[in-house]
Protein backbone atom coordinates (compact mmCIF):
# COMPACT_ATOMS: atom_id res chain seq x y z
CA UNK A 1 0.00 0.00 0.00
CA UNK A 2 1.02 3.65 -0.16
CA UNK A 3 1.44 6.17 2.67
CA UNK A 4 -1.56 8.49 2.79
CA UNK A 5 0.68 11.35 3.84
CA UNK A 6 3.69 11.30 1.49
CA UNK A 7 2.66 8.61 -1.06
CA UNK A 8 5.66 6.32 -0.45
CA UNK A 9 5.19 2.50 -0.93
CA UNK A 10 5.09 0.53 2.35
CA UNK A 11 4.26 -3.07 3.31
CA UNK A 12 0.75 -3.95 4.31
CA UNK A 13 1.84 -4.81 7.89
CA UNK A 14 4.17 -1.82 8.49
CA UNK A 15 3.16 0.33 11.52
CA UNK A 16 4.96 3.46 10.27
CA UNK A 17 5.98 4.87 6.91
CA UNK A 18 9.77 4.50 6.49
CA UNK A 19 9.89 7.95 4.79
CA UNK A 20 7.71 10.23 6.92
CA UNK A 21 6.87 8.07 9.98
CA UNK A 22 3.11 8.42 9.58
CA UNK A 23 0.83 5.70 10.90
CA UNK A 24 -0.77 4.30 7.72
CA UNK A 25 -3.95 3.35 9.60
CA UNK A 26 -4.69 7.03 10.67
CA UNK A 27 -6.71 9.42 8.44
CA UNK A 28 -4.70 12.42 7.38
CA UNK A 29 -5.68 15.74 5.77
CA UNK A 30 -4.86 15.95 2.10
CA UNK A 31 -2.03 18.25 1.16
CA UNK A 32 -3.19 21.68 -0.03
CA UNK A 33 -2.09 23.05 -3.30
CA UNK A 34 -0.61 26.56 -3.42
CA UNK A 35 -3.56 27.64 -5.58
CA UNK A 36 -6.07 26.55 -2.95
CA UNK A 37 -4.10 28.30 -0.19
CA UNK A 38 -3.99 31.50 -2.21
CA UNK A 39 -7.79 31.40 -2.77
CA UNK A 40 -8.40 30.91 0.91
CA UNK A 41 -6.16 33.91 1.67
CA UNK A 42 -8.09 36.21 -0.66
CA UNK A 43 -11.40 34.95 0.72
CA UNK A 44 -10.21 35.77 4.22
CA UNK A 45 -9.22 39.31 3.16
CA UNK A 46 -12.64 39.86 1.55
CA UNK A 47 -14.45 38.71 4.68
CA UNK A 48 -12.33 40.94 6.93
CA UNK A 49 -12.84 44.00 4.72
CA UNK A 50 -16.60 43.34 4.51
CA UNK A 51 -16.83 43.13 8.29
CA UNK A 52 -14.90 46.40 8.62
CA UNK A 53 -17.21 48.18 6.14
CA UNK A 54 -20.31 46.89 7.91
CA UNK A 55 -18.89 47.95 11.28
CA UNK A 56 -18.13 51.43 9.94
CA UNK A 57 -21.64 51.75 8.52
CA UNK A 58 -23.16 50.66 11.83
CA UNK A 59 -20.99 53.16 13.72
CA UNK A 60 -21.97 55.97 11.34
CA UNK A 61 -25.64 55.09 11.75
CA UNK A 62 -25.32 55.05 15.54
CA UNK A 63 -23.35 58.29 15.44
CA UNK A 64 -25.78 60.20 13.23
CA UNK A 65 -29.09 58.43 13.39
CA UNK A 66 -32.10 60.63 14.14
CA UNK A 67 -33.66 59.60 17.43
CA UNK A 68 -37.07 59.98 18.94
CA UNK A 69 -37.16 61.65 22.35
CA UNK A 70 -39.93 59.26 23.33
CA UNK A 71 -37.38 56.45 23.44
CA UNK A 72 -39.48 54.18 21.23
CA UNK A 73 -36.68 52.26 19.59
CA UNK A 74 -34.72 55.02 17.89
CA UNK A 75 -36.30 54.46 14.49
CA UNK A 76 -38.42 57.61 14.42
CA UNK A 77 -37.12 60.90 13.09
CA UNK A 78 -37.35 63.76 15.55
CA UNK A 79 -37.95 67.05 13.80
CA UNK A 80 -37.70 70.07 16.05
CA UNK A 81 -38.96 73.35 14.70
CA UNK A 82 -40.04 76.60 16.35
CA UNK A 83 -43.73 77.47 16.55
CA UNK A 84 -43.02 81.18 16.30
CA UNK A 85 -42.71 83.05 13.02
CA UNK A 86 -40.16 85.66 12.12
CA UNK A 87 -41.98 87.61 9.45
CA UNK A 88 -40.68 90.27 7.15
CA UNK A 89 -41.89 93.85 7.16
CA UNK A 90 -45.37 94.75 6.08
CA UNK A 91 -45.60 95.13 2.36
CA UNK A 92 -42.79 92.79 1.43
CA UNK A 93 -43.34 89.60 -0.50
CA UNK A 94 -42.75 86.14 0.76
CA UNK A 95 -44.66 86.21 4.03
CA UNK A 96 -43.10 84.67 7.12
CA UNK A 97 -39.53 83.49 6.93
CA UNK A 98 -39.00 79.75 6.59
CA UNK A 99 -38.86 77.81 9.83
CA UNK A 100 -35.87 75.51 10.36
CA UNK A 101 -36.43 71.76 10.46
CA UNK A 102 -33.59 70.32 12.49
CA UNK A 103 -32.75 66.66 13.14
CA UNK A 104 -30.99 65.96 16.44
CA UNK A 105 -28.26 63.27 16.46
CA UNK A 106 -26.84 61.88 19.73
CA UNK A 107 -24.42 59.06 20.60
CA UNK A 108 -24.51 56.58 23.49
CA UNK A 109 -20.99 56.19 24.82
CA UNK A 110 -18.74 56.72 27.82
CA UNK A 111 -19.16 56.42 31.57
CA UNK A 112 -22.38 56.11 33.56
CA UNK A 113 -23.23 59.83 33.47
CA UNK A 114 -22.97 59.82 29.68
CA UNK A 115 -25.21 56.76 29.39
CA UNK A 116 -27.78 58.28 31.75
CA UNK A 117 -27.61 61.47 29.70
CA UNK A 118 -28.32 59.48 26.55
CA UNK A 119 -31.37 57.89 28.18
CA UNK A 120 -32.58 61.30 29.38
CA UNK A 121 -32.21 62.68 25.87
CA UNK A 122 -34.11 59.72 24.42
CA UNK A 123 -36.87 60.42 26.95
CA UNK A 124 -37.14 64.06 25.91
CA UNK A 125 -35.62 65.45 29.13
CA UNK A 126 -33.04 67.62 27.39
CA UNK A 127 -32.26 69.69 30.46
CA UNK A 128 -31.27 66.63 32.51
CA UNK A 129 -29.39 65.24 29.51
CA UNK A 130 -27.34 68.45 29.33
CA UNK A 131 -26.55 68.25 33.06
CA UNK A 132 -25.39 64.63 32.76
CA UNK A 133 -23.32 65.17 29.62
CA UNK A 134 -21.70 68.18 31.27
CA UNK A 135 -20.85 65.97 34.24
CA UNK A 136 -19.38 63.34 31.90
CA UNK A 137 -17.09 66.01 30.44
CA UNK A 138 -16.01 67.13 33.91
CA UNK A 139 -15.30 63.55 35.06
CA UNK A 140 -12.98 62.74 32.17
CA UNK A 141 -9.52 61.30 32.93
CA UNK A 142 -6.55 63.70 33.01
CA UNK A 143 -5.50 65.07 29.64
CA UNK A 144 -2.63 62.65 29.11
CA UNK A 145 -4.85 59.61 29.64
CA UNK A 146 -7.85 60.98 27.78
CA UNK A 147 -9.28 59.58 24.54
CA UNK A 148 -9.84 62.56 22.20
CA UNK A 149 -12.52 60.65 20.31
CA UNK A 150 -14.50 60.20 23.52
CA UNK A 151 -14.13 63.96 24.15
CA UNK A 152 -15.71 64.65 20.78
CA UNK A 153 -18.61 62.35 21.62
CA UNK A 154 -19.26 64.05 24.96
CA UNK A 155 -19.07 67.52 23.45
CA UNK A 156 -21.38 66.52 20.62
CA UNK A 157 -23.90 65.06 23.05
CA UNK A 158 -23.85 68.12 25.29
CA UNK A 159 -24.14 70.45 22.29
CA UNK A 160 -27.07 68.49 20.85
CA UNK A 161 -28.83 68.48 24.23
CA UNK A 162 -28.40 72.24 24.53
CA UNK A 163 -29.60 72.60 20.95
CA UNK A 164 -32.76 70.56 21.56
CA UNK A 165 -33.37 72.40 24.84
CA UNK A 166 -32.92 75.67 22.97
CA UNK A 167 -35.78 74.88 20.58
CA UNK A 168 -37.91 73.78 23.52
CA UNK A 169 -37.32 77.17 25.15
CA UNK A 170 -37.95 78.87 21.80
CA UNK A 171 -41.33 77.17 21.51
CA UNK A 172 -42.23 78.40 25.00
CA UNK A 173 -41.16 81.88 23.84
CA UNK A 174 -38.22 82.12 26.26
CA UNK A 175 -36.12 83.68 23.54
CA UNK A 176 -33.29 85.04 25.72
CA UNK A 177 -32.64 81.61 27.23
CA UNK A 178 -32.97 79.93 23.84
CA UNK A 179 -30.40 82.25 22.32
CA UNK A 180 -27.93 81.56 25.13
CA UNK A 181 -28.35 77.79 24.74
CA UNK A 182 -27.77 77.92 20.98
CA UNK A 183 -24.60 79.99 21.39
CA UNK A 184 -23.30 77.67 24.12
CA UNK A 185 -23.93 74.70 21.81
CA UNK A 186 -21.94 76.44 19.05
CA UNK A 187 -18.98 76.93 21.40
CA UNK A 188 -18.88 73.15 21.89
CA UNK A 189 -19.39 72.21 18.25
CA UNK A 190 -18.99 74.29 15.11
CA UNK A 191 -22.40 73.65 13.55
CA UNK A 192 -24.18 76.34 11.47
CA UNK A 193 -27.56 75.05 12.68
CA UNK A 194 -26.73 76.31 16.17
CA UNK A 195 -25.99 79.79 14.86
CA UNK A 196 -29.25 79.79 12.91
CA UNK A 197 -31.08 78.95 16.13
CA UNK A 198 -29.40 81.93 17.80
CA UNK A 199 -30.39 84.12 14.85
CA UNK A 200 -34.04 83.04 15.04
CA UNK A 201 -34.05 83.87 18.76
CA UNK A 202 -32.45 87.27 18.12
CA UNK A 203 -35.11 88.00 15.52
CA UNK A 204 -37.88 87.27 18.03
CA UNK A 205 -36.11 89.54 20.52
CA UNK A 206 -36.01 92.22 17.81
CA UNK A 207 -32.21 92.17 17.93
CA UNK A 208 -32.12 92.35 14.17
CA UNK A 209 -28.65 93.81 13.77
CA UNK A 210 -27.18 91.04 15.95
CA UNK A 211 -29.10 88.41 13.99
CA UNK A 212 -27.81 89.81 10.70
CA UNK A 213 -24.22 89.76 11.95
CA UNK A 214 -24.65 86.11 12.99
CA UNK A 215 -25.90 85.08 9.55
CA UNK A 216 -23.77 87.18 7.21
CA UNK A 217 -20.84 84.75 7.27
CA UNK A 218 -22.89 81.74 6.19
CA UNK A 219 -25.47 83.25 3.82
CA UNK A 220 -23.38 82.63 0.71
CA UNK A 221 -23.36 78.85 1.24
CA UNK A 222 -26.57 78.27 3.18
CA UNK A 223 -29.91 78.93 1.48
CA UNK A 224 -31.87 79.02 4.72
CA UNK A 225 -29.44 81.52 6.25
CA UNK A 226 -29.69 83.64 3.10
CA UNK A 227 -33.50 83.66 3.33
CA UNK A 228 -33.34 84.66 6.97
CA UNK A 229 -30.85 87.42 6.23
CA UNK A 230 -32.98 88.81 3.44
CA UNK A 231 -35.95 89.04 5.76
CA UNK A 232 -33.85 90.73 8.44
CA UNK A 233 -32.53 93.33 5.98
CA UNK A 234 -36.08 93.98 4.82
CA UNK A 235 -37.30 94.50 8.37
CA UNK A 236 -34.37 96.76 9.23
CA UNK A 237 -35.15 98.75 6.10
CA UNK A 238 -38.79 99.08 7.15
CA UNK A 239 -37.81 100.24 10.64
CA UNK A 240 -35.42 102.87 9.32
CA UNK A 241 -38.09 103.99 6.87
CA UNK A 242 -40.53 104.45 9.74
CA UNK A 243 -37.96 106.54 11.60
CA UNK A 244 -37.66 108.76 8.55
CA UNK A 245 -34.07 107.66 7.84
CA UNK A 246 -34.61 107.08 4.15
CA UNK A 247 -31.01 106.55 3.11
CA UNK A 248 -30.38 103.91 5.78
CA UNK A 249 -33.65 102.23 4.84
CA UNK A 250 -32.71 102.20 1.17
CA UNK A 251 -29.34 100.65 2.04
CA UNK A 252 -30.98 97.74 3.85
CA UNK A 253 -33.49 97.17 1.05
CA UNK A 254 -30.64 97.12 -1.46
CA UNK A 255 -28.84 94.48 0.63
CA UNK A 256 -32.01 92.40 0.68
CA UNK A 257 -32.34 92.68 -3.09
CA UNK A 258 -28.71 91.64 -3.53
CA UNK A 259 -29.70 88.31 -1.94
CA UNK A 260 -32.93 87.97 -3.93
CA UNK A 261 -33.21 90.40 -6.87
CA UNK A 262 -36.62 88.97 -7.83
CA UNK A 263 -38.47 90.03 -4.63
CA UNK A 264 -41.18 92.38 -5.95
CA UNK A 265 -42.25 93.51 -2.47
CA UNK A 266 -38.78 94.75 -1.52
CA UNK A 267 -38.41 96.39 -4.92
CA UNK A 268 -41.67 98.24 -4.28
CA UNK A 269 -40.53 99.31 -0.80
CA UNK A 270 -37.28 100.66 -2.22
CA UNK A 271 -39.21 102.44 -4.98
CA UNK A 272 -41.49 104.09 -2.37
CA UNK A 273 -38.48 105.40 -0.48
CA UNK A 274 -36.96 106.87 -3.63
CA UNK A 275 -40.29 108.44 -4.58
CA UNK A 276 -40.87 109.90 -1.11
CA UNK A 277 -37.33 111.21 -1.08
CA UNK A 278 -38.01 113.12 -4.28
CA UNK A 279 -41.31 114.45 -2.93
CA UNK A 280 -39.82 115.58 0.36
CA UNK A 281 -36.73 117.13 -1.19
CA UNK A 282 -38.38 120.56 -1.40
CA UNK A 283 -40.08 120.50 2.01
CA UNK A 284 -39.01 122.74 4.84
CA UNK A 285 -38.68 121.43 8.36
CA UNK A 286 -38.94 122.63 11.94
CA UNK A 287 -37.08 120.69 14.64
CA UNK A 288 -38.29 120.61 18.22
CA UNK A 289 -37.36 118.72 21.38
CA UNK A 290 -39.21 115.55 20.42
CA UNK A 291 -40.52 116.09 16.87
CA UNK A 292 -39.42 117.00 13.36
CA UNK A 293 -42.23 118.72 11.44
CA UNK A 294 -41.93 118.93 7.66
CA UNK A 295 -44.20 121.10 5.54
CA UNK A 296 -44.52 122.41 1.99
CA UNK A 297 -43.65 125.99 1.16
CA UNK A 298 -43.03 129.08 3.25
CA UNK A 299 -46.75 129.90 3.51
CA UNK A 300 -47.18 126.82 5.73
CA UNK A 301 -44.51 127.84 8.25
CA UNK A 302 -47.20 129.01 10.70
CA UNK A 303 -49.00 125.67 10.37
CA UNK A 304 -45.73 123.81 10.95
CA UNK A 305 -45.07 125.83 14.11
CA UNK A 306 -48.61 125.14 15.37
CA UNK A 307 -48.30 121.41 14.67
CA UNK A 308 -45.05 121.31 16.62
CA UNK A 309 -46.74 122.89 19.66
CA UNK A 310 -49.72 120.50 19.50
CA UNK A 311 -47.45 117.48 19.19
CA UNK A 312 -45.44 118.56 22.26
CA UNK A 313 -48.70 118.89 24.21
CA UNK A 314 -49.73 115.40 23.12
CA UNK A 315 -46.30 114.08 24.11
CA UNK A 316 -46.70 115.18 27.72
CA UNK A 317 -50.41 114.53 28.07
CA UNK A 318 -50.37 110.94 26.78
CA UNK A 319 -46.98 110.33 28.39
CA UNK A 320 -48.44 111.22 31.80
CA UNK A 321 -51.33 108.78 31.39
CA UNK A 322 -49.35 105.91 29.86
CA UNK A 323 -46.15 106.43 31.81
CA UNK A 324 -44.17 106.38 28.58
CA UNK A 325 -42.21 109.08 26.74
CA UNK A 326 -40.51 108.06 23.46
CA UNK A 327 -36.80 108.77 23.44
CA UNK A 328 -36.44 109.25 19.68
CA UNK A 329 -37.66 112.15 17.57
CA UNK A 330 -40.89 111.51 15.69
CA UNK A 331 -41.41 112.94 12.21
CA UNK A 332 -44.67 114.59 11.15
CA UNK A 333 -45.40 115.66 7.56
CA UNK A 334 -48.04 118.19 6.53
CA UNK A 335 -49.62 118.07 3.08
CA UNK A 336 -52.38 119.73 1.15
CA UNK A 337 -55.46 117.52 0.80
CA UNK A 338 -54.64 116.59 -2.77
CA UNK A 339 -50.99 115.88 -2.04
CA UNK A 340 -51.95 113.80 1.00
CA UNK A 341 -54.04 111.42 -1.15
CA UNK A 342 -51.30 111.20 -3.78
CA UNK A 343 -48.56 110.46 -1.26
CA UNK A 344 -50.34 108.15 1.20
CA UNK A 345 -52.77 106.43 -1.20
CA UNK A 346 -55.22 106.03 1.68
CA UNK A 347 -58.95 105.27 1.32
CA UNK A 348 -61.33 108.20 0.97
CA UNK A 349 -62.59 107.87 4.57
CA UNK A 350 -59.09 108.25 6.08
CA UNK A 351 -58.39 111.74 7.43
CA UNK A 352 -54.73 111.19 8.47
CA UNK A 353 -52.31 108.29 8.78
CA UNK A 354 -49.42 106.97 10.84
CA UNK A 355 -47.16 104.66 8.86
CA UNK A 356 -44.04 105.13 10.96
CA UNK A 357 -44.37 108.87 10.48
CA UNK A 358 -47.38 111.09 11.16
CA UNK A 359 -48.93 112.35 7.91
CA UNK A 360 -51.71 114.92 8.03
CA UNK A 361 -53.57 116.89 5.33
CA UNK A 362 -53.29 120.21 7.20
CA UNK A 363 -51.65 122.55 4.71
CA UNK A 364 -52.96 126.10 5.00
CA UNK A 365 -54.35 125.66 8.53
CA UNK A 366 -53.60 128.90 10.40
CA UNK A 367 -55.34 128.43 13.74
CA UNK A 368 -55.88 125.93 16.47
CA UNK A 369 -59.10 123.89 16.15
CA UNK A 370 -60.66 121.01 18.08
CA UNK A 371 -60.50 118.82 14.98
CA UNK A 372 -56.77 119.48 14.54
CA UNK A 373 -56.09 118.72 18.22
CA UNK A 374 -58.03 115.44 17.96
CA UNK A 375 -56.13 114.39 14.85
CA UNK A 376 -52.78 115.13 16.51
CA UNK A 377 -53.72 113.15 19.64
CA UNK A 378 -54.95 110.25 17.54
CA UNK A 379 -51.87 109.99 15.35
CA UNK A 380 -49.40 110.56 18.17
CA UNK A 381 -51.06 107.70 20.08
CA UNK A 382 -50.26 105.44 17.13
CA UNK A 383 -46.60 106.44 17.45
CA UNK A 384 -46.65 105.53 21.16
CA UNK A 385 -48.39 102.18 20.53
CA UNK A 386 -45.89 101.38 17.78
CA UNK A 387 -42.95 101.90 20.13
CA UNK A 388 -44.43 100.03 23.08
CA UNK A 389 -45.47 97.01 21.00
CA UNK A 390 -42.62 97.15 18.46
CA UNK A 391 -45.24 97.58 15.75
CA UNK A 392 -46.97 94.28 16.59
CA UNK A 393 -50.15 95.47 18.36
CA UNK A 394 -53.48 94.23 16.95
CA UNK A 395 -55.14 97.03 14.97
CA UNK A 396 -58.30 97.01 17.11
CA UNK A 397 -56.24 97.90 20.21
CA UNK A 398 -54.14 100.42 18.28
CA UNK A 399 -57.18 102.23 16.83
CA UNK A 400 -59.21 101.85 20.01
CA UNK A 401 -56.54 103.51 22.14
CA UNK A 402 -56.03 106.27 19.57
CA UNK A 403 -59.77 107.06 19.65
CA UNK A 404 -59.74 106.92 23.45
CA UNK A 405 -57.03 109.60 23.70
CA UNK A 406 -58.68 111.57 20.92
CA UNK A 407 -61.69 111.86 23.21
CA UNK A 408 -64.23 109.71 21.39
CA UNK A 409 -66.77 107.67 23.37
CA UNK A 410 -68.53 104.42 22.63
CA UNK A 411 -71.83 106.34 22.57
CA UNK A 412 -70.58 108.13 19.45
CA UNK A 413 -71.04 104.81 17.64
CA UNK A 414 -74.21 103.64 19.38
CA UNK A 415 -76.22 102.52 16.35
CA UNK A 416 -73.23 101.01 14.53
CA UNK A 417 -72.09 99.23 17.69
CA UNK A 418 -75.55 97.83 18.40
CA UNK A 419 -75.71 96.20 14.97
CA UNK A 420 -72.17 94.82 15.19
CA UNK A 421 -72.44 93.49 18.75
CA UNK A 422 -75.72 91.63 18.30
CA UNK A 423 -74.69 90.26 14.92
CA UNK A 424 -71.79 88.42 16.52
CA UNK A 425 -68.23 89.75 16.56
CA UNK A 426 -64.70 88.53 17.03
CA UNK A 427 -61.73 90.71 17.84
CA UNK A 428 -59.58 88.33 15.80
CA UNK A 429 -61.43 89.58 12.71
CA UNK A 430 -60.19 93.15 13.29
CA UNK A 431 -56.60 92.47 14.29
CA UNK A 432 -55.35 93.33 10.80
CA UNK A 433 -55.30 96.53 8.74
CA UNK A 434 -58.53 98.48 8.12
CA UNK A 435 -57.15 99.96 4.89
CA UNK A 436 -59.11 97.69 2.57
CA UNK A 437 -62.46 98.17 4.30
CA UNK A 438 -65.45 100.01 2.88
CA UNK A 439 -66.73 103.05 4.84
CA UNK A 440 -69.49 100.91 6.38
CA UNK A 441 -67.09 98.12 7.39
CA UNK A 442 -64.56 100.63 8.70
CA UNK A 443 -67.26 102.32 10.82
CA UNK A 444 -68.09 98.99 12.47
CA UNK A 445 -64.39 98.14 12.97
CA UNK A 446 -63.66 101.49 14.66
CA UNK A 447 -66.78 101.17 16.85
CA UNK A 448 -65.80 97.69 18.04
CA UNK A 449 -62.18 98.76 18.58
CA UNK A 450 -63.14 101.66 20.83
CA UNK A 451 -65.72 99.61 22.73
CA UNK A 452 -63.24 96.79 23.48
CA UNK A 453 -60.50 99.24 24.47
CA UNK A 454 -62.83 101.19 26.76
CA UNK A 455 -63.77 97.93 28.46
CA UNK A 456 -60.08 97.02 28.89
CA UNK A 457 -59.29 100.41 30.46
CA UNK A 458 -62.45 100.50 32.60
CA UNK A 459 -62.01 97.02 34.04
CA UNK A 460 -58.24 96.76 34.30
CA UNK A 461 -56.81 100.28 34.10
CA UNK A 462 -54.74 102.17 31.55
CA UNK A 463 -51.53 100.76 33.03
CA UNK A 464 -52.70 97.24 32.07
CA UNK A 465 -53.02 98.41 28.47
CA UNK A 466 -49.37 99.46 28.60
CA UNK A 467 -48.41 96.05 30.03
CA UNK A 468 -50.29 94.26 27.24
CA UNK A 469 -48.53 96.36 24.59
CA UNK A 470 -45.10 95.81 26.12
CA UNK A 471 -45.70 92.06 26.38
CA UNK A 472 -46.60 92.00 22.68
CA UNK A 473 -43.44 93.99 21.95
CA UNK A 474 -41.40 91.33 23.75
CA UNK A 475 -42.58 88.75 21.21
CA UNK A 476 -45.64 87.37 22.99
CA UNK A 477 -48.91 86.58 21.27
CA UNK A 478 -51.94 88.70 22.16
CA UNK A 479 -53.31 85.74 24.14
CA UNK A 480 -50.12 85.37 26.20
CA UNK A 481 -49.87 89.16 26.61
CA UNK A 482 -53.43 89.30 27.96
CA UNK A 483 -52.85 86.35 30.29
CA UNK A 484 -49.68 87.83 31.78
CA UNK A 485 -51.13 91.35 32.11
CA UNK A 486 -54.78 90.98 33.15
CA UNK A 487 -54.78 87.25 34.05
CA UNK A 488 -57.47 86.41 31.53
CA UNK A 489 -57.07 84.64 28.23
CA UNK A 490 -57.83 86.52 25.02
CA UNK A 491 -61.08 84.55 24.64
CA UNK A 492 -62.11 85.23 28.24
CA UNK A 493 -61.46 88.95 27.78
CA UNK A 494 -63.53 89.01 24.59
CA UNK A 495 -66.36 87.10 26.25
CA UNK A 496 -66.45 89.57 29.14
CA UNK A 497 -66.37 92.55 26.79
CA UNK A 498 -69.24 91.25 24.59
CA UNK A 499 -71.42 90.57 27.63
CA UNK A 500 -70.70 94.05 28.98
CA UNK A 501 -71.44 95.70 25.61
CA UNK A 502 -74.73 93.82 25.25
CA UNK A 503 -75.81 94.81 28.75
CA UNK A 504 -74.98 98.45 27.99
CA UNK A 505 -76.94 98.33 24.73
CA UNK A 506 -79.95 96.76 26.43
CA UNK A 507 -79.86 99.44 29.14
CA UNK A 508 -79.77 102.21 26.54
CA UNK A 509 -82.77 100.74 24.72
CA UNK A 510 -84.80 100.92 27.94
CA UNK A 511 -84.01 104.62 28.33
CA UNK A 512 -84.65 107.74 26.29
CA UNK A 513 -81.83 108.24 23.81
CA UNK A 514 -79.24 110.68 25.04
CA UNK A 515 -79.76 114.17 23.70
CA UNK A 516 -77.02 115.48 21.52
CA UNK A 517 -75.29 112.14 21.14
CA UNK A 518 -73.38 112.16 17.90
CA UNK A 519 -74.05 109.17 15.65
CA UNK A 520 -71.47 108.05 13.10
CA UNK A 521 -73.56 106.94 10.14
CA UNK A 522 -72.03 104.44 7.80
CA UNK A 523 -72.62 106.71 4.84
CA UNK A 524 -70.48 109.58 6.09
CA UNK A 525 -67.91 107.77 8.22
CA UNK A 526 -64.46 109.31 8.47
CA UNK A 527 -61.51 108.48 10.67
CA UNK A 528 -57.79 108.79 11.07
CA UNK A 529 -55.51 105.78 10.76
Amino acid sequence: MRCKNCGAGISDWAEHCPRCGTNPTMKSRPARSPEKNRGKFFLTIIVVVSIAVIAAAVYYYLRHRPVSPSGSGGEKVEVIQPSGTAGGPSGTAGGPLDKPRLIVPVVEAGPQAAKEGYNAFMGGDYERAAVLFRRALQERPPEGRRDSREDDVFKNNLAQSLFALGWKEFESRSFHRAKGLFLEAFELKDDPAFLKGAAYSAIELNELAAAAKTLEGMAASDREAAGLLKGIYARLGQEEKERGLSELAAGYFEKALAIDPSDAGIKAALGDIRRQGREEAGMREKRGSHFIVKFEGGENAVTGHLMGLLLEEAYYRIGAEMGFYPGDKITALLYSDERFRDVTRTPSWAGAIYDGRIKIPAGGVAGRTKLLEDVILHEYTHAVVHRLSMGMAPVWLNEGLAQYFEGKKGDDYRDVLKTAIFRGVSLKAIEGSFMGLTPSEAGAAYALSLSATEYLIREFGIFSVKKVLQAIGEGNSIDRAMSSSIYLSYDQFEEGWVKSAKRAQSAVERQTPLRGARQEGAGHFSATL
